[in-house]
């Protein structure tokens, strides 16, 4: 057999080195000679004559193996060599075309860079001049849809030539690499073929392989060769590229002049055509003025006008069009200039420069085509082409129309005649107009749907382009690090810092502050009046604002202050104190932004407006907190976070405000050369929020002032989520110093303004969710105040009628908690509002700061440069890059946090407003925790390429698993799955399992927990649940009976007894009317006559607490009437032998 030789056999074609398509350029791609047909130089390859091989070789090869006597195994193995040596053969033919290809081209370079520039000269000499058209409409029609084709193969050639310079770098690039592959296998094929074959291999086997290996040999060579006439080829023509590039430009346009001229040259034939038609009817208008056929002239004319109107339109949206069509090619050329751009230069501060220059123009630029609304017109265009078509389809019948326009115009029957050849003429002028109307409608359907897909196309690229520059813009250096040294060694930093400050210390910017001020007093008058009295308002309150805070807290404090009123008067006295100094500053800047007085002015105005409204929501956090306000005395915020609030953030934005406002007046006088100024600036701002940052933290280590050691349970996960954040924050406010220091300002800057709008939104989230929670502390206790009340009434209530009833009624009762029971829990539904508006504040803070930051998420494309692992999914090879990996456990997170949270929000939003009882909203958040579980799972890993074949070894060793340690787990997972599903035991039910009887509390996924009558809770695997016997008090009805046994002596009268029993049970509350109490006469007993009390109630939790009050009520009733319920005895009787006179030895005795 030939198993040790096919061992040692090479690889296939299509499995060694694959053949690059990407190598050629598409303009390379013209013609290509067949790969069965080699050139004339392919027998010059580089093997030697002695090895080279043929097609015509290999088919006579391939004829003796069919001709031997193999078996049919041996006979495959053998063809298989030669059907790859004829592969390897097709491979170095094609190459060895290519090589030949690139070689004439190097050869002709001279020649080609000569042409390129004589067209270039003849075109810059000629221009754009065109011959004045002259022709019909319809051969001027031709001619520019001959231009558009052109227009559009030229551009197509643009396209490929400015992409061209980015595909050769990419290229030569790749070429090493290739290069050293192929050398690679192409000494392990020498190796192979300077090893000898076994003897006892078949000699037609071992030929075969030698065969394949010289062709792969073959192939290999060539290859190596294409590779180096490539980088020749492309080193050689590197100067062709700019021409051809420029040839093609200068041929774009000079089609697009003549394509002007001649949809210019059309518009005026459509113009004098609709004019002629427009005098025409006008003239028909006065003839037929006293006329019965007035009517038919007159609407001839409207038709007229209308197609004037639409000739207008369509030469509008023609204009439009050639709008729209130089806007998407201007974007589609921006775009791959500046992705050559990158490629060849990198991402360093020169090209971040040219990024930010780009983002700002593509935020700015605004044109009519853009804001075109296409839709809603198609819609009318096709309504009346299709109006229009109808009524010329109404005049093919020239007789039947004469006769509706006579009657549409009221003509009388005996003048018809005399009018019909002047109708007919009219009807007939009406027909050529529609005719042109159809037509103008169908070319401004064709130009409007061509404008829309141009506006597709535009909002494309300038997606395309927006997300490139996003991905790229804040990882590139606005500045250099500090530290740089310009040409003549001095500090860049320096000068530049200098060069700011003498800026602001110009005195004519400032005069021009001044000015822009005063001017914008004396336009705005009316307004800074009302502005004045405004603040002059807000002064006279300050005073009384500090004492109102100080009343309304010592009110709020009291643990019986049941309004709102007072914590809301006190965050509008809190307000009037944050926004007296603040509105002076916006006051200010809203003058100077009003106002074009000058850039400095305008930056001032900016940078103070900016900075107020930063400094209002600080100082409103810090008059929050202060003494006897609202964190102290109404939001209960802990005194060790207060009063570091209140103690740091004074100096914080005296030192911060400042800095933040020289931040924001430099970026806003878009002077790159003052940015060194504003680095600054950054730099000491962050260093400034990271010493506030750890004093206000500080508190909450342990041994802070707000450190509880004690604390446990959601108080703990508080703490340890808030060490996570002060963690995060100071990490990210240490890189964000780094990035400034090493050049990254203007991405600083940007994340930076998004951390100040977090801040604010999280202060202001704080503040209303403090208000909030206070609002349902009121709520309760007045809630808490009317139960009480209503508590009161019932205890009152039922005094009265115990003593109508005689009956004493226990005020206790077991603390079951069952599903139908009914009545308000004020803890319960406090909790659940809190829960809701936690909720709603997460949602609303999660979207808000999604919009913040939500720029930053193209940005993390970066991240796909990085390349982790790779993973083969079947034929594709799939790349796993840092991204993916980012993009993970950002799924893992939200997974986590979704079945943590996400079940509880379902409950708490919806399943509690459903018909549901609590054992339902339990089964449907459970099995909903499981659905997010798998379906995050199968997300994250999505993103790590990971393919669910891959799995098959874990779906294995799982399913052996199951066989032996696992099966009890999972049926108890199963039997759980059951319980929620089927529910025969609920969460609430009464059960009786083994004896125990008890309250099912929890349905997990292993086992379930019963709580029995002493609080004791008792395990009980699901499924013993589902394939053994348990007793439900509650499963379709919590209606139980209860069975009593009465006893009384012989002789008492049985129909008073069974009266006075009847008369207590039926006064009990708590017994059912229906089903009623039955009470029978059982048994004659030993001792007494024996009753049995049967009655049914709701109430599983007062259960025992009945039978103690029946039967006490029934003793007490017993005593009164006199009836007496009588005790087992035994009497001994002793009787005497007469004989001895001495007890017998034995004795007897009876019961009486």
């Amino acid at each position: 057999m030939l198993t040790s030789t096919m061992l040692s056999s090479t690889a296939a074609p299509s499995q060694s080195i694959q053949l690059e398509s990407s190598r050629r350029s598409p303009v390379e791609n013209e013609s290509q000679q067949d790969p069965q047909d080699p050139p004339a130089d392919a027998a010059n390859a580089p093997a030697g004559k002695r090895d080279l091989i043929t097609m015509q070789m290999i088919d006579e090869e391939l004829a003796k193996v069919e001709k031997a006597e193999l078996d049919e195994l041996d006979k495959g193995a053998i063809v298989k060599h030669y059907v790859a040596a004829r592969q390897y053969l097709a491979l170095a033919n094609t190459d060895a075309a290519e090589a030949a290809e690139y070689r004439l081209k190097s050869q002709s370079v001279v020649e080609t860079r000569e042409e390129l520039r004589s067209k270039i000269d003849e075109l810059d000499a000629t221009g754009n001049v065109v011959q004045r058209p002259n022709g019909s409409l319809a051969e001027l029609e031709q001619q520019k849809l001959g231009l558009e084709n052109d227009a559009e193969t030229v551009q197509q050639q643009l396209k490929l030539a400015t992409e061209e310079p980015a595909r050769r770098r990419a290229r030569l690039l790749e070429l090493p690499t290739l290069e050293n592959d192929a050398q690679n296998r192409l000494a392990e094929v020498r190796v192979q073929l300077a090893t000898e074959a076994p003897d006892a291999d078949n000699p037609l086997l071992t030929r075969g392989r030698m065969v394949e290996l010289r062709a792969e040999k073959q192939n290999l060579e060539q290859r190596l060769e294409l590779y180096r006439v490539e980088r020749d080829v492309y080193e050689a023509t590197s100067g062709i590229l700019s021409l051809q590039k420029s040839f093609a430009a200068r041929q774009l346009e000079r089609v697009n002049s003549n394509l002007k001229v001649i949809v210019d040259a059309i518009g005026r034939i459509r113009e004098k055509e609709t004019q002629d038609m427009r005098q025409e009817a006008e003239q028909a208008v006065t003839n037929n003025l006293n006329s019965p056929l007035k009517p038919i002239a007159e609407y001839n004319l409207q038709l007229a006008q209308r197609l004037a109107k639409e000739t207008d339109e369509l030469q509008a949206i023609k204009a439009l069009r050639s709008e729209g069509q130089i806007a998407v090619q201007k974007v589609e050329a921006e775009l791959e200039t500046m992705k050559s751009r990158v490629d060849a230069i990198g991402l360093n501060y020169e090209v971040g420069a040219m990024l930010r220059r780009d983002k700002v123009n593509l935020i700015n630029q605004q044109t009519p085509f853009q804001n075109k609304d296409v839709a809603s017109q198609l819609q009318s265009v096709q309504l009346n082409k299709f109006r229009f078509q109808d009524e010329r389809a109404d005049l093919s019948d020239m007789p039947m129309a004469l006769t509706q326009a006579f009657d549409a115009a009221n003509v009388p029957v005996e003048i018809r005649e005399n009018l019909a050849s002047t109708a007919t003429e009219l009807l007939t002028a009406r027909r050529r107009i529609l005719e042109k109307l159809e037509d103008a409608e169908t070319d401004l359907l064709h130009d409007l749907i061509e404008v829309k897909s141009l506006q597709s196309q535009y909002a494309n690229q300038s997606q395309q382009f927006a997300d490139f520059l996003d991905e790229r813009i804040l990882w590139v250096r606005s500045e250099p690090a500090i530290g740089h040294r310009n040409e003549k060694g001095e500090f860049t930093d320096l000068i530049g810092i200098q060069k700011a400050f003498d800026w602001f210390a110009k005195p004519d910017n400032w005069r021009s502050v001044a000015a822009a001020i005063s001017k914008g007093s004396r336009d705005n008058s009316p307004s800074v009046t009302l502005i004045a009295l405004g603040l002059l308002g807000l002064a006279l309150l300050q005073p009384r604002s500090r004492s109102e805070i100080k009343r309304l807290g010592s009110i709020a404090a009291k643990r019986g202050c049941r309004e709102f009123g007072p914590t809301l008067s006190a965050f509008l006295q809190t307000a009037v104190l944050t926004f007296f100094w603040p509105a002076i500053g916006l006051a200010l800047g809203w003058l100077m932004t009003t106002q074009n007085e000058s850039n400095f002015s305008w930056s001032i105005g900016r940078a103070l407006t900016v900075t107020t409204l930063i400094a209002i929501t600080l100082e409103l956090m810090r008059c929050v907190c202060r003494n006897e306000g609202l964190a102290q005395n109404h939001f209960s915020w802990t005194e060790g976070f207060r009063v570091a609030v209140r103690k740091h953030s004074g100096w914080f934005m005296a030192i911060g405000l400042p800095v933040l406002f020289i931040i924001v007046a430099i970026e806003s006088s878009n002077e790159n050369e003052y940015n060194r100024l504003g680095r600054a600036a950054v730099l000491v701002l962050l260093a400034v929020s990271i010493v506030f940052t750890l004093r206000i933290f500080s508190v909450f280590r342990p041994g802070g002032a707000s450190f509880d050691p004690e604390m446990s349970g959601f108080d703990a996960t508080v703490s340890r989520f808030r060490s996570l954040v002060f963690v995060a924050v100071i990490i990210g406010l240490v890189l964000l110093f780094l990035f400034a220091v090493l050049g990254y300002y203007e991405s600083v800057y940007k994340i930076g303004a998004s951390l100040l709008q977090s801040i604010q939104l999280l202060i202001w989230t704080v503040i209303v969710f403090g208000l909030a929670m206070r609002f349902f502390l009121v709520r309760r206790r007045n809630l808490r105040f009317e139960q009480l009340i209503q508590q009161r009434k019932a205890a009152i209530a039922a005094a009265e009628k115990q003593a109508e009833s005689g009956i004493s009624i226990a005020s206790e009762a077991l603390d079951i908690d069952l599903q139908n029971e009914s009545g308000m829990d004020i803890t319960d539904v406090s909790r659940q509002a809190r829960e809701l508006t936690g909720v709603i504040f997460l949602i609303v803070v999660g979207l808000s700061l999604l919009g913040i930051w939500q720029y930053l998420l193209p940005a993390t494309k970066i991240l796909d440069s990085w390349e982790l692992w790779r993973i083969t999914v079947g034929s594709a090879v799939e790349l796993v890059t840092a991204r993916d990996l980012l993009l993970s456990l950002v799924a893992f997170a939200i997974t986590f946090f979704c079945v943590r949270n996400i079940p509880g929000m379902l409950e708490l939003l919806l399943l509690q407003r459903l018909p549901l009882d609590a054992g339902a909203r339990y089964a449907v958040a459970s099995i909903f925790r499981y659905i997010l579980l798998v379906v995050g799972v199968i997300v994250a890993l999505g993103y790590l390429k990971i393919p669910w074949s891959n799995y098959s070894w874990l779906v294995a060793a799982i399913s052996v698993g199951l066989g032996f340690g696992l099966q009890e787990i999972v049926a108890n997972f199963v039997s759980g799955l059951i319980l929620l599903l089927e529910r025969p035991v609920r969460v609430g039910d009464v059960v009786t399992i083994d004896g125990v009887t008890g309250v099912v509390s929890r349905i997990q996924m292993r086992a379930t927990t019963v709580t029995n009558w002493d609080n004791q809770e008792l395990v009980v695997p699901n499924k013993d649940l589902i394939s053994g016997k348990l007793l439900n008090w509650t499963l379709s009805s919590v209606i139980n009976r209860i069975a009593l046994k009465v006893g009384v002596a012989y002789g008492t009268d049985v129909g008073k007894v069974r009266e006075i029993i009847t008369k207590i049970v039926d006064r009990h509350p708590d017994v059912l009317k229906e089903p009623a109490a039955v009470i029978t006469f059982e048994e004659f007993g030993d001792s007494s006559l024996n009753f049995v009390i049967r009655c049914c109630t709701t109430s599983i939790k007062r259960r025992w607490h009945l039978v103690d009050e029946i039967n006490s009520a029934i003793n007490e009733a017993f005593v009164r009437e006199g009836i007496e319920i009588p005790f087992p005895q035994r009497v001994l009787h002793m009787v005497e032998d007469p004989a001895t006179g001495e007890p017998p030895q034995s004795s007897g005795a009876e019961n009486d």
